[in-house]
């Protein structure tokens, strides 16, 4: 089971938190040293900028890292592969904005979920996180007999309607968003184009 399991932690974290992730992340490899941690702290970003140097230890604290889009760099992501054994994966929130593919806002193209996947395989990203699917604890319920909920707002991060909301409740059930739909499609186009 710990082939399939993973920690996400430490949130878009700068420099000043590392000393405190390289702790954690310590305690956690000798507790459970078969299941790796990922984060969207700042080291990616940090070491891609300064030209791709590894050699600062502070940043090589965790085994996944997982760069916003933007700062995605396949060859700098290919060079953790190979020389430290990391994976890196990709994400999108509230940003970026166009011209890059984002799966937060509902205003955005459905397209841009299969679009995200079809770059997962062109750039080699080792996976893809999204970091809210259900952001409606305090919803009503969709009745599937109508369609027009006045009182049911989405979630508005950043001008990004609809962010962290790819699911929405039902009575008896939950449905799925044209959004999730696509990425659904995307990922089944990522499995065919290998």
């Amino acid at each position: 089971l710990d082939s399939l399991a993973y920690i996400y932690g430490f949130d878009e974290r700068a420099a000043e938190y590392y000393p405190g992730i390289r702790r954690f992340w310590d305690k956690w490899r000798r507790e459970f040293p078969n299941v790796p941690m990922m984060t969207t702290a700042m080291m990616y970003r940090d070491m891609a900028r300064a030209g791709g140097d590894t050699n600062r230890s502070e940043c090589l604290i965790t085994d996944w890292h997982c760069p916003l889009t933007p700062e995605y760099n396949a060859e700098f992501s290919e060079r953790l592969r190979r020389d430290w054994g990391m994976k890196t994966w990709w994400y999108v929130c509230c940003s970026p904005r166009h011209p890059f593919a984002n799966i937060a806002s509902y205003e955005y193209p459905a397209r841009e979920g299969r679009i995200w996947c079809w770059q997962t395989w062109a750039f080699k990203a080792d996976g893809i996180l999204y970091w809210h699917v259900n952001l409606w604890p305090d919803k009503e319920k969709l009745d599937p007999s109508d369609t027009f909920f006045p009182g049911w707002r989405t979630a508005n991060s950043l001008h990004m309607p609809g962010d962290g909301v790819m699911l929405y409740p039902g009575p008896d059930d939950v449905y799925p968003s044209i959004r999730l739909a696509a990425v659904r499609d995307g990922i089944e186009d990522y499995e065919r184009l290998d």
